[in-house]
């Protein structure tokens, strides 16, 4: 048996404005309109959009920000993609895939290669010590063995033995004293 509905009896009018006419003038807002427009009709120049016609524009809805026009100088800055573009998507080499997305633990002896100084970082054996003056062109190279990161963890520092002899002056009152 067929499915029956229920007309709907309502009435619609159409509205006396329509997306064919022409919305600023219908609510009066044609000379605000010329008066920021990114062109001068007369004279054709360009006018900037300055922060007082952004304040004006402020209780209006919609958007007064005006987009910036694409250019070529992304495919300058990125090559690859003009080479790439409108091309069809090729297969990846299986191998080259899992070499290049291998996210096995980095080795104990650091990475190979990898100087943690041209990042300014500390070298390993000290985590979050800081690098900071000359220290950084002075990372030795020894960092990289594992003798070497087991003798810097077990190396005492100044702060560390203030602490463990009682003396609490971590915030510099000594030196404060001494001023």
């Amino acid at each position: 048996m067929p499915d029956y509905y229920l007309a709907d009896d309502t009435k619609y009018t159409r509205p006396s404005t329509s997306a064919m006419s022409n919305l600023t003038e219908l609510c009066g807002l044609k000379s605000l309109a010329d008066s920021m427009a990114r062109f001068d009709p007369v004279t054709g120049e360009k006018n900037k959009l300055r922060k007082s016609y952004k304040n004006q524009l402020l209780d209006l809805t919609g958007k007064f920000d005006i987009p910036s026009q694409p250019s070529l100088v992304r495919i300058i800055r990125d090559p690859v993609l003009a080479e790439t573009a409108g091309k069809p998507l090729s297969v990846f080499d299986r191998d080259l895939l899992s070499r290049g997305l291998d996210f096995d633990a980095t080795p104990s002896t650091g990475i190979p290669g990898f100087n943690p100084a041209m990042l300014g970082m500390p070298g390993p054996g000290k985590p979050g010590a800081p690098l900071g003056g000359n220290r950084l062109l002075s990372v030795r190279k020894s960092y990289n063995t594992e003798s070497a990161r087991e003798s810097s963890n077990n190396e005492e520092t100044p702060m560390a033995r203030r602490k463990r002899k009682g003396d609490d002056d971590t915030d510099g009152e000594r030196r404060r004293k001494r001023k």
